[in-house]
Order: structure tokens, then C-alpha cells, then sequence
């Protein structure tokens, strides 16, 4: 098989600044992992959450660069847990025909 582009999708946003440190924290664990099984992780959470802004201001916009990213460039969605806007996420890769996977087991090596 060869080497896929996995969006990685799940809860990032809250009110809650610890909630949000962990849910990145998560996230980025799973892309460690993808990387290190020969896949190409994006991992949206690291990408913003270090910006100084009410991400819940930008909520819509932070959705619409994801499905880009999911168009454009994912051959697959690694799905860590519902949300808002993981399950939109989810469903967008559905309806691209994306692999969906939910536990790095499912993984191919590479």
C-alpha cells in the first residue's frame, strides 16, 4: 500500500483552555503515530492552537480550511472522537470516498 495523507479529525474546541490543551495533545500524539507507521499526518489542532484568537470567533472558517485540506489533499481521515466538527469532518471524507479509520491498528505500515 502506499504512503497516505491522513487528515486527523476530532474535538479541539472548548471554553475550557484545559480541555483544548488536551484535546491537542491527543491529536498530536496520533500524528506522532501515523508518522512514525510511514503515513503523512495533518494535524489542524497544532495548527491553531497556538494563535492568540477566539478560535470560536473563526469556528467557520477553520471548517471550510479543513474540507480544503480534505479535497485537495487527504487520501484518508483518522477519526479520534465526536464533535461538532469532527463529525462534519467525518462526514466530508464519506462523501469523498475517504478510508475512514478509527484506531491506529487499522494502519498499514509502510
Amino acid at each position: 500500500m502506499k504512503r497516505l495523507n491522513i487528515y486527523v479529525a476530532g474535538p479541539v474546541t472548548s471554553h475550557d483552555k484545559d480541555i483544548v490543551k488536551k484535546n491537542v495533545e491527543v491529536a498530536k500524539k496520533i500524528g506522532e503515530e501515523i508518522l512514525k507507521l510511514g503515513h503523512l499526518p495533518y494535524v489542524p489542532h497544532s495548527h491553531f492552537s497556538e494563535w492568540d484568537i477566539d478560535i470560536h470567533e473563526y469556528y467557520d472558517l477553520f471548517q471550510l480550511h479543513g474540507n480544503e485540506i480534505l479535497e485537495k489533499w487527504a487520501d484518508a481521515l483518522f477519526f479520534i472522537a465526536e464533535s461538532k466538527g469532527a463529525n462534519a469532518e467525518k462526514a466530508k471524507a464519506k462523501k469523498l470516498g475517504l478510508p475512514i479509520f478509527t484506531c491506529l491498528d487499522e494502519l498499514p505500515k509502510q
